[in-house]
């Protein structure tokens, strides 16, 4: 990362706001996931060209001297690039959708614990992985993916919190209508 600085702000009414720039030498920056780690201190970024960045906020830690700047650090990257960043309710585990049709589930310590294709059976990276949501007890998340030949066919998986796939559904193409009351 070039040009990477993160600034922690005082907080406000018990909320910690801070502001990141990021410039990158092969061009703009695309964040594709943000999350806050608590048990990191830190806010996690996923990067569309696969960066995994984490940014410390030491200066909003009471007991952290005061103007402390946070650096930045890539932990990892993808080289086929992130298009999907969620975290377990319990930030123990997080699941990347990759550009390569693959899920990858690491631990907070950023320990492969598997990589998967978006669908078993499915050579290559035919759906591309858009939205991935955990339940709210952590046991298992959901896998949106949409064909990577037109983006009209829709695929919804199941996987358990291990990486084990548990099903899928598709769905047919969606026709987009504008919601009642221009919503």
């Amino acid at each position: 990362l070039a040009g990477a600085t993160a600034t922690a702000c005082q907080p406000l009414a018990g909320v910690e706001a801070f502001r990141v720039e990021l410039e990158l030498e092969e061009g703009p920056v695309c964040v594709t996931g943000a999350e806050y780690v608590s048990e990191l201190h830190a806010v996690v970024l996923a990067l569309r060209s696969g960066e995994i960045v984490v940014y410390p906020l030491a200066a909003c830690v009471p007991g952290s001297p005061a103007g402390e700047e946070s650096v930045p650090e890539c932990v990892g990257c993808i080289q086929e690039g992130i298009h999907s960043m969620a975290w377990a309710p319990d930030q123990e585990l997080v699941v990347f959708g990759t550009g390569a049709g693959t899920l990858v589930t690491m631990t907070k310590e950023w320990d492969l614990i598997v990589e998967n294709t978006v669908l078993p059976g499915l050579a290559g990276p035919a759906l591309l992985p858009m939205n991935v949501r955990w339940r709210t007890d952590g046991q298992y998340y959901a896998v949106a993916s949409v064909s990577v030949e037109d983006g009209s066919s829709h695929r919804i998986g199941l996987w358990d919190r291990n990486g084990t796939f548990r099903g899928e559904v598709g769905a047919d193409p969606v026709h987009h209508r504008p919601l009642p009351g221009g919503l």
